[in-house]
């Protein structure tokens, strides 16, 4: 009996134990089917939200130059050519020449040639027999001052160009030909019986080359430049005055005079550009020059081949003409950069912009409600208005964007306040009724400090092509380090962020 009894507990126990591990099967399985349902909803949760970039709002500055168009102005002249021939040159593009220099000739090259040979083979006929003479020439100290002379030039430029300065070869070859030249004068003028014939047939050969070489020089002294535009004798000092914003249309091709091509009476040789001063005329936004004044120096930016450069010029006049300033630089350094130009596109690096420094896709334009600043009651950390309808005057909540002089910027909704509706202007007796009806356009960005996209006003005091400078001193604006979203193309105002 006793033996039964415990066998029968024996078997309670061994069911009991199947009850609580089948339990714990289904709880663990209903656990884990919580928790997957959990991870599927944040996964989707997840993937679903809004994928939004965010920027740190910080201080920075742009520069806002405007682009302007120029008309370069010079003292210059172009020289033609008083025959048809082949042009030989005796001084390199943009080289510095005293006046009546001889700049070029003009020959008919065949006949010349020829002429110069015969004349070359004379003189040095009459060189050998004038070293060989035993009669005393009567021009012989000259002859050896020449000599010394010739000397001293090679003497003073070797020790320069020992050191690495060939800056005076041109020189050196000037004065060294012009000497040479005289003494070769002195010998072929020389009266001698022996030198009778031989100088008569010189003179020949030298009346053959008058007829076909002619010898160009430049009336004032200053730099030669071989490049063009036929404009020279149009925009001169004395006329730029009458310029046109007509003129700024036009096209200004810039030719260079070829040195082995034969040219024809009446072509262009060279420019000799007489003054190291130059002008740049412009029209000018008044906007962008409105305290500009007659002396102020200005910094030109601009561009040639390539290299930047800057121009340090000062204004010569300024004066209203065409609906804007027609402003006249004037300089006197770096002529040589510019002397092939006469358009030149420059940019006054004088605006610079400094605030807090948003990127433009950031920026957003929505609509307010524009209320005096009289209706606005602010109290107990709420912003409200009194509203006026048919059942009477209540206190209706709103929420401000931000204030300037005098008034106030609503949002607009459908439990505050809207166009057409009836608020109190002022307190007490002195409360008028104020009909609201004036909407405002401004820009902002949409702030991200919390889970939700705000909006903010901001004031732009600059913009250029990617970023836009905000006023960093307005009450109602952005602070620094707030973060803003980079894009407001991707959210819209109140959306969840995270």
């Amino acid at each position: 009996m006793g033996h039964h009894s415990k066998k029968e507990h024996h078997e309670e126990i061994k069911h009991t134990k199947k009850r609580t591990k089948g339990g714990y099967k289904i709880f663990t399985v209903v656990t884990f089917f919580i928790l997957a349902v959990y991870l599927a909803g944040y996964l989707i949760s997840f993937a679903t939200r809004p994928s939004v970039r965010v920027e740190s709002v910080e201080m920075g500055s742009i520069m806002l130059p405007a682009t302007i168009e120029g008309l370069i102005i010079r003292e210059e002249s172009v020289v033609t050519s008083t025959r048809s021939g082949t042009p030989r040159y005796f001084y390199t593009d943009n080289e510095k020449v005293a006046k009546n220099k001889v700049i070029c000739s003009v020959e008919d090259s065949a006949k010349v040639e020829k002429i110069e040979a015969e004349i070359d083979t004379i003189d040095r006929s009459i060189i050998d027999i004038q070293k060989n003479r035993t009669d005393i020439s009567v021009f012989s100290s000259d002859i050896n001052n020449i000599e010394k002379q010739i000397d001293t030039v090679f003497d003073d430029h070797t020790y320069k160009f020992l050191s690495g300065d060939i800056s005076g070869v041109y020189d050196m070859k000037e004065r060294a030909v012009s000497y040479m030249d005289a003494r070769t004068n002195i010998w072929v003028a020389e009266s001698s019986q022996s030198l009778s014939e031989l100088q008569s047939q010189r003179l020949n050969y030298e009346a053959q080359l008058g007829e076909n070489k002619s010898y160009i020089t430049n009336a004032l002294s200053g730099i030669v430049s071989y490049r063009t535009d036929g404009f020279e004798s149009e925009f001169t000092p004395e006329n730029m005055a009458s310029i046109t914003k007509e003129n700024f249309k036009m096209s200004y091709d810039v030719s260079y005079i070829r040195h082995s091509s034969d040219v024809k009476e009446g072509d262009p040789l060279f420019k000799i550009v007489s003054s190291n001063t130059w002008y740049i005329a412009a029209f000018i936004d008044e906007n962008e020059s409105v305290d500009w004044k007659k002396g102020d120096t200005k910094e030109l930016y601009t561009t040639v081949n390539e290299e930047e450069k800057i121009i340090i010029a000062e204004i010569y006049s300024i004066s209203p003409k065409e609906g804007e300033n027609f402003v006249i630089f004037v300089t006197d350094k770096d002529i040589t950069d510019f002397i092939s130009e006469r358009e030149l596109t420059f940019k006054i690096n004088e605006d610079k912009y400094e605030g807090f420094k948003i990127p433009n896709e950031a920026i957003v334009e929505k609509s307010f409600i524009k209320l005096p600043i009289e209706c606005v009651i602010e109290s107990v950390g709420e912003t409200s208005v009194i509203k006026k309808d048919n059942e009477g005057d209540k206190l209706v909540n709103i929420s401000v964007t931000g204030y300037d002089e005098g008034f106030a910027y609503v949002n607009q909704s459908t439990d505050g306040i809207k166009l057409g509706d009836t608020i109190l202007k002022g307190t007490g007796m002195e409360a008028q009724s104020y009909t609201v009806s004036e909407l405002v356009v401004y820009k902002g960005v949409y702030v991200a400090n919390s889970s939700m996209a705000q909006f903010k006003m901001i004031d732009i005091i600059g913009q250029n092509a990617e970023y836009t400078i905000v006023d960093s001193e307005s009450g109602y604006g952005l602070r620094i380090y707030d973060k803003i979203v980079a894009d407001a193309a991707t959210v819209s105002e109140s959306q969840a962020l995270y």
